[in-house]
């Protein structure tokens, strides 16, 4: 794997040398859509975008969670990961998450299955086992 930190002058995010597929980190409080919109010939190479999205109006103009997903989603990207949840202390609702977007015809996406059938296997004496717990008492 390679890192690459590019910083950011005058707009402009340049393609840099090494070849993708790439991972994208965009942390740019309320200009996502205009980082992305000027990132297309390295989205093109990249495999995952990391963004950190919001669910409020927090910054004015900012876009939010559903901007942001329906604007991945034109660029071939879908969610494929949520974390890093910031809660905010008026209500402790959601407020701020990182989301990690993956082409959707991509690598992390050839397989649509739940588990392997021997995790299966797993799940269903796990599950037996805790049924018989709750029904007999231990």
């Amino acid at each position: 794997m390679t890192r690459i930190l590019i910083k950011v002058q005058a707009g402009r995010l340049p393609l840099p040398e090494p070849s993708g597929p790439y991972l994208v980190k965009v942390d740019v409080q309320g200009a996502e859509l205009q980082v992305l919109a000027g990132a297309q010939r390295t989205l093109q190479q990249t495999e995952a975008v990391v963004l950190e999205v919001t669910l409020f109006g927090t910054i004015v103009g900012a876009p939010q969670l559903f901007d942001i997903v329906g604007k991945m989603k034109e660029y071939g990207f879908v969610v494929y990961d949520i974390y890093g949840f910031n809660y905010r202390p008026l209500d402790h609702a959601l407020a701020q998450t990182d989301m990690v977007f993956v082409r959707e015809q991509g690598r992390f996406r050839e397989s649509h299955a739940f588990a392997t059938p021997e995790q299966r296997r797993e799940q269903l004496v796990g599950a037996e086992q805790m049924h018989r717990k709750l029904t007999v008492g231990g």
